[in-house]
Parts: structure tokens; sequence; C-alpha cells
């Protein structure tokens, strides 16, 4: 199935499920790595803001599937942006708060070891708003962008964005 850039208008920017937007590598059993979807070209109004706070709707989909033993090791979710012009490279890592383990729980788990997690895989998939985690300027720019979990690295996704003008587009908007 085609993925447009109005597509990523319509998904949820915070989610862990799959969505129209996210990689299908889910299908190849032997997949081990990152995978990611970005609309080709992004608009952005000047002086404006979206639910989040953040100055334009930017989203980025993602599926992993990495074995465990690799997550103990490094499991920070690590975009890296670099701008195509100027060679300004930008980082974030996604790290979401969750309100609910605020307290410390009750009781403890074990540790399991390496050799118990040798061959174990997790997959999950992830949508974000890149902005929320990468502070880019709210200017005009062509960027690429990808993803890094520990050793894995994702392949490199070219993305303009632009600031609104009068007239439609098939971008995706603020």
């Amino acid at each position: 199935m085609m993925i447009n850039n109005a597509d990523f208008n319509h998904i949820e920017l915070y989610s862990d499920v799959q969505n129209k937007c996210s990689p299908h590598i889910s299908v190849f059993a032997d997949f081990a790595g990152i995978a990611i979807n970005l609309p080709s070209e992004i608009v952005f109004e000047t002086g404006q803001h979206i639910e989040d706070g953040t100055f334009v709707r930017f989203p980025i989909c993602g599926f992993y599937q990495i074995e465990m033993t690799d997550l103990i090791a490094d499991a920070s979710i690590i975009i890296s942006v670099l701008n195509i012009d100027t060679g300004q490279s930008y980082k974030g890592e996604i790290v979401d708060k969750d309100p609910g383990l605020e307290a410390e729980p009750a009781f403890s788990q074990p540790e399991l070891s390496q050799v118990a997690l040798q061959g174990q895989v997790l997959a999950a998939y992830f949508t974000r708003n890149l902005v929320k985690y990468v502070d880019l300027p709210a200017s005009e720019a062509r960027y690429q962008v990808q993803v890094n979990i520990g050793k894995y690295q994702s392949e490199i996704v070219n993305v303009e964005v632009i600031e609104s003008k009068m007239g439609g587009t098939d971008a995706v908007q603020k």
C-alpha cells in the first residue's frame, strides 16, 4: 500500500502501535534492526504551535526488532538529523515519562541474565513528533533523518520542511 504525505496527518503522534504509516518490516521474521517512515514534505506556519507545544507536526514512524541482549546493552532510541544545506546536525533521545512509574515498586524482580535472554527478540512500533525530541529551528530546511538503537541504525530518510504558503499541498500540515 502506497503512503502519501497527507496520510501522516491522520496518525496518532504519541503511540506505540502500528498505523498506516508504520514501516511494514514485521512481516520479515528474520529482520533485525530499525526501520523508519517520514513524510517527504512537512509544512509549518511561522508563529503557530500544535497541541504538544512544538512548532510543527513532524511525524516519525518506526519499527524495531532487536535481540534482548543488545537492548540491555543500550536501549536508547536516538534520532539524528542533518541539515543537508548547512551541515548542522541535531540529536535527541526519545524519552517519554510514564506518570504511572513515579513510586518505587513494592517488590523487586531479579534481573534476567544475559544467558536467559540469548535468542529472545523484542519487536515494537513507535510514532512520535520528531521536534518534541530534537530541537530543530522553525525554518525551512532539507533534512536527513536516521534513528539509532545501540549498534543498530535505520536507513536515512530525506524530509523537506517548508514554510506555509497560500494554496494546497499534500505535505504534512501543522
